[in-house]
């Protein structure tokens, strides 16, 4: 398996070197009804501006991929369109200049991604992202957890006892209490590959209904 990095088919655009690469899975538009219970959400447009570009000054550039956009088809094109738009909204808002890429294969989604130069980011539910950020060669790749009840719930029994003194299942106010690193182990992984330890990095940020 090897991309030909020179055929349109693999690779139709690239990121342009001084662009943040943002990989918006849309996971709330793939799977409407079970994301949440499935621990899928994924970040909120203005946590996203505040947390995850909060570094970034006015006028830098992000570029947005995102696989609804381009393969749910006219069925779903409205609410696709609609979901990304509000991320397009709220970094415009602290004064980056943002393109969506769109009409794009998942193949050549997945060579954009991988042609990242400067910055990587997308959440650590997606493998589409980790894979790319692995066989690519970004500065930095930020993986991020969003943290919400519906993700703890899904997760809690394998990570902590999710049972109080009674024996009880813990309900969503004692989950809440649970340090976000406690969950965020469940997705990193033990590099031993130098450059995959100093340029892949995990973060959790908690949801606001925690």
């Amino acid at each position: 398996f090897a991309y030909d990095v020179k055929s349109s088919s693999c690779c139709q655009q690239s990121p342009d070197p001084d662009e943040t690469v943002f990989h918006l899975r849309g996971f709330a538009i793939e799977m409407p009804a079970a994301h949440r219970s499935l621990g899928f959400d994924e970040v909120s447009p203005a946590a996203a501006a505040k947390t995850l570009f909060g570094h970034l000054q006015p006028g830098d550039r992000v570029a947005i991929t995102t696989r609804p956009y381009d393969a749910t088809g006219d069925k779903n094109r409205d609410a696709a369109e609609s979901f990304v738009r509000k991320y397009v909204h709220a970094l415009e808002a602290i004064g980056l200049s943002v393109r969506v890429i769109s009409d794009q294969t998942p193949l050549q989604d997945f060579c954009f991604l991988m042609k990242t130069q400067k910055e990587l980011i997308g959440s650590v539910r997606s493998t589409f992202v980790i894979w790319a950020s692995i066989l690519g060669n970004p500065i930095n790749t930020k993986l991020y957890m969003w943290d919400t009840i519906g993700l703890r719930k899904r997760f809690a029994g394998a990570m902590v006892n999710t049972t109080n003194s009674d024996g009880l299942l813990m309900h969503s106010q004692d989950l809440a209490r649970i340090p976000s690193a406690t969950f965020l182990d469940q997705f990193q992984f033990a590099w031993t590959n130098p450059s995959l330890k100093s340029r892949i990095h995990f973060e959790a940020i908690p949801s606001e209904e925690l």
